[in-house]
């Protein structure tokens, strides 16, 4: 499976999967795990109580028993974040936490997302190609992010660096000892950074989104310093990686289908759906990982205690048994629902904001640049089985000047 056909285009083997069998043991993924590729499956097993989110250890747990120690404090981090925590402990913190992504807090925040893309496109060469990843869909995300947290744009690079480090780390089935200890290090220096950027907000609070975090309290709840600080890392890391993600998918989508990309143009008002369908049609997050905390049947299959349980989420999102012609994209498919964002209790509490960022980044990308084109279809594709995404994508994409 894991090969560098399988990087370019994991749909093929996704399709063999779902052909042979709901349930498949790979005893060379994370261990042995389950991977489970049917639509069908992955929402019951997303909602299943029998199954774990607090699965942080289990990526340190494949390396060197020598080298495990050393990762302590890495796995006692991770396992902060709250995509990793189960009831009743996630439901309180993901209670704190939904306040500063309602409704109302997401839409406040349009008028600087939509300046932070202007801004990077006023900063394209006016000619040749240009990489799209790098001038525009890894630091979008990054910049608007830094800008809703309160913290230095100026370091957008090393948190870029950082989250790359954490994604390939934690994106793929076996780490090399090199990737797994800058992936390590990265985590515990994004925590500390955040630490000291709560010690300051407690100081001196303000608007933002940390200030807000440490001002949130629920009966009497609220969050420490080291969960904010935690849940901070948690959110630059997921904002940044699976946005620019979404961008860069999304952007390779519509040049492969240019009578799509010209639709958008003419009618605007498609994105908000062509964004979900880009999201269903190739998720910049895979599979996710649930840890199994008794033995019980699932789909055939025997599935023991310690045992990890991995719905794929992309290929559920095409599953043909869901999606009428679920291998076409289509920008006015009338059932976009997908798992891109997970399910359940554990649903992205980021959704609202990467939505709101993937339709203004489209809709101001579109109507600046009008005659996007590739010099090749053949992008260079990130060496990572969670986090699909590109490396660079080149692109003739000359910008003109805001309509007055």
């Amino acid at each position: 499976m894991f090969d560098q056909q399988f990087i370019a285009d994991p749909y093929p083997t996704y399709r063999m999967l779902r052909a042979s069998g709901r349930a498949h043991w790979a005893g060379d993924f994370l261990g042995g795990a389950w991977l489970l590729p049917h639509h069908a499956d992955i929402g019951p097993v997303l909602r299943d109580a029998r199954l774990s989110a607090q699965r942080s250890h289990c990526y340190s747990a494949l390396l060197p028993e020598a080298e495990r120690p050393a990762f302590d404090e890495f796995n006692r981090l991770f396992g902060m974040w709250l995509l990793f925590q189960d009831a009743p402990a996630h439901t309180l913190l993901r209670k704190l936490m939904n306040k500063g992504f309602a409704p109302q807090v997401i839409e406040a925040w349009r008028g600087a997302i939509t300046r932070t893309a202007h801004g990077l496109i006023d900063r394209l060469p006016a000619e040749g190609p240009v990489d799209y990843m790098g001038r525009f869909a890894h630091p979008f995300p990054a910049l608007v992010i830094c800008e809703l947290m309160g913290v230095d744009a100026g370091d957008q690079d090393t948190f870029i660096e950082w989250s790359d480090h954490i994604a390939r780390f934690f994106g793929n089935p076996a780490s090399s000892i090199e990737v797994a200890h800058r992936g390590r290090d990265s985590l515990i220096g994004m925590t500390r950074y955040f630490e000291r950027v709560v010690e300051q907000r407690r100081r001196e609070p303000g608007e933002d989104l940390i200030s807000l975090l440490i001002r949130i309290e629920e009966n009497e709840e609220a969050l420490t310093a080291e969960e904010v600080a935690s849940q901070c890392a948690m959110l630059m890391f997921g904002g940044h990686e699976t946005t620019r993600n979404l961008l860069g998918n999304g952007m390779l989508a519509l040049l492969r289908h240019p009578a799509q990309m010209q639709a958008l143009q003419d009618d605007p008002a498609l994105i908000p759906n062509a964004v979900r369908e880009m999201l269903r049609y190739d998720s910049p997050v895979q599979y996710l990982v649930r840890l199994a905390t008794e033995d019980f049947e699932y789909a055939g299959a025997t599935i023991r205690r310690g045992q990890m349980v991995v719905p794929i989420i992309a290929s559920g999102n095409r599953d043909e048994a869901r999606y009428p012609d679920a291998d076409r994209f289509d920008i006015r498919r009338e059932d976009t629902t997908h798992f891109a964002f997970g399910h359940g209790a554990h649903v992205c509490i980021g959704t609202r904001l990467a939505l709101l960022e993937a339709e203004i980044a489209f809709t101001v990308l579109l109507a600046r640049c009008p005659h996007i084109t590739a010099p090749t279809d053949h992008p260079e594709w990130l060496p990572n089985f969670g986090f699909r995404g590109m490396r660079a994508l080149p692109l003739h994409m000359s910008a003109q000047p805001v309509a007055a």
